[in-house]
């Protein structure tokens, strides 16, 4: 058993649930290359097995975020057969996993099952969306593989299923994908290095390199490997692959990356022919020790309830109170102010029932206050306060039942979460209007400050202007009276300064 996410997860809810369900999908080449104008036909169509479509479809487009969604695979190998009981432990432990510390009601899922492939494959669908208050919730967040391969593991331990981590079920070499010329030289490349591998040859990574040096007639070379710059404090990780090129050759497309598992730097050999005898063998399945599974199912567990935490932390905040909750706390409220009791928050509040409560009569309504005079003068405007959409707002539209006849609190949140959507593109659209008011406001505005500015100006000016003319007169009659000679309105010259 694997587990595997896919890499979509922004497109609408109805293409994600299409594909699960269709009966005629688009058909694939050997390297996974999509065939145009060409469908292939399920021969076993698809079983829902948890979960309801169309409500996971409603809440994938309530999403108002980029990433709407994750799906994935949990597959058997062919030789595995699971039974129904089986499928249904793997799916609710699969969700206790992913969902820890969430309540059933706070998430979705969509389980569907394929098996045209030959073996049985357990799709699931999940909205990113908390349901509580909308917010973004990524069951498979990046670095999310080492927490559900301890999944993956304890269940292959406990059932004995094809584990992909077994050295036994490790391939040597992958398929070849690629077609055409370059298909033909990768193939012929793994052909030569089995080859000598059995003969004996190649013993390990020093060999495989040596042979691989020995392509130059066919006009191959091994691509050196780039140097780095600076050396790291870290110890040095062994190679994972070799890169061929055409000799001279410096075009990518000219490339042959060969990462398969014999072009490792720490394959040797004995590896290969171990697990050639295991497979031979059929050792890939087998139930493993108990000790070992009971190490697997605490390490499992450890991991959930450090997901659940960080979730419970994230996600769980102020519990929504239902009405009842809220009536009977009214309820006790009124019944100890009417017998006088001590409303102490740390005595717990007594168990009452509605026959227990006397009628409380409605206070008086007080006289009106007379009004002032500058209230008169400028009506008292009251204070608008913004208030947060209610997220699960009860939907005034009849909601269609489940078929055990329970109300769906699902839709009614999808319906919420669409409401919400709408009602935040409305507020976008009216601040947008405001915000283009106050931009011709401001204007407005400006151009008068630009007049009062030029005014300002010149008035400064004429001032200044002014006051130069006096500051020289001044200075004119100073300069007269120390010289002794007549001033600009020919004053009589003096000599000294005793007239001071």
């Amino acid at each position: 058993m694997i587990i595997r996410f896919f890499d979509q997860g922004d497109g609408n809810g109805a293409a994600a649930v299409d594909y699960l369900l269709a009966a005629e999908v688009r058909a694939y080449d050997d390297a996974r290359r999509p065939i145009p104008d060409q469908t292939r036909h399920r021969a076993i169509l698809p079983e829902v097995l948890g979960g309801d479509p169309e409500r996971t479809r409603a809440l994938i487009d309530a999403c108002p975020r980029k990433w709407r969604y994750t799906s994935g695979v949990i597959a058997f190998a062919a030789s595995d057969t699971p039974d129904e009981t089986e499928q249904a432990e793997v799916r609710a432990g699969f969700e206790a996993a992913a969902f820890a510390g969430l309540a059933p009601d706070q998430r979705d899922i969509l389980w569907v099952r394929h098996r045209h492939q030959g073996n049985v494959e357990l799709h699931f669908l999940i909205p990113r969306t908390e349901l509580h208050r909308g917010r973004a919730f990524n069951p498979a967040p990046p670095g999310a593989e080492r927490y559900f391969n301890a999944f993956r593991d304890y269940w292959n331990a406990r059932k004995g299923w094809a584990d992909p981590a077994d050295p036994a079920r490790r391939r040597d070499l992958r398929p070849v994908v690629e077609q055409g010329e370059r298909g033909a030289i990768r193939s012929a490349i793994h052909a030569l290095m089995i080859e000598r591998i059995e003969a004996g040859e190649i013993r390990d990574h020093a060999g495989i390199l040596a042979a691989l040096a020995g392509l130059g007639d066919a006009g191959l070379e091994i691509k050196p490997p780039r140097e780095t710059r600076r050396k790291s404090a870290r110890p040095k990780r062994p190679a994972t692959r070799v890169t061929l090129r055409r000799i001279g050759s410096t075009d990518t497309r000219e490339t042959y990356r060969l990462e398969d598992r014999i072009f490792h730097e720490d394959w040797t050999a004995e590896e290969y022919f171990s697990g050639k005898a295991a497979r031979a063998a059929g050792e890939c399945h087998k139930v493993a020790p108990p000790e070992h599974v009971e190490e697997l199912r605490l390490k499992l567990e450890a991991a959930i309830a450090r997901r659940a935490a960080s979730n419970r932390a994230r996600y769980g905040g102020r519990v929504r109170k239902s009405a009842d909750a809220v009536e009977g706390a009214r309820l006790t409220a009124a019944f100890m102010a009417r017998n006088g009791a001590p409303q102490d928050p740390l005595v717990p509040a007594p168990i009452l029932k509605l026959d227990d409560v006397p009628e409380v009569s409605p206070p008086e309504t007080p006289e009106p206050r007379p009004e002032l005079p500058w209230e008169r003068a400028a009506p008292r405007q009251p204070v608008r306060r913004r208030k947060r959409p209610a997220l699960l707002s009860r939907s005034p539209e009849p909601e269609e039942p489940l078929p055990d006849g329970r109300a769906d609190p699902a839709r009614k949140r999808a319906a919420a979460l669409r409401r919400e959507f709408a009602d935040h593109v409305e507020r976008r659209r009216r601040r947008h209007g405001a915000i283009g008011t106050l931009a011709q406001d401001c204007e407005r505005r400006s151009g008068t400050l630009r007049e009062l500015a030029d005014l300002f100006g010149r008035g400064t000016v004429a001032r200044l202007g002014r006051g130069a003319a006096a500051i020289a007169e001044l200075a004119q009659k100073v300069v007269a009276r120390l010289t002794g000679r007549p001033g600009p309105q020919g004053s009589p010259r003096r000599r000294g300064f005793s007239h001071w």
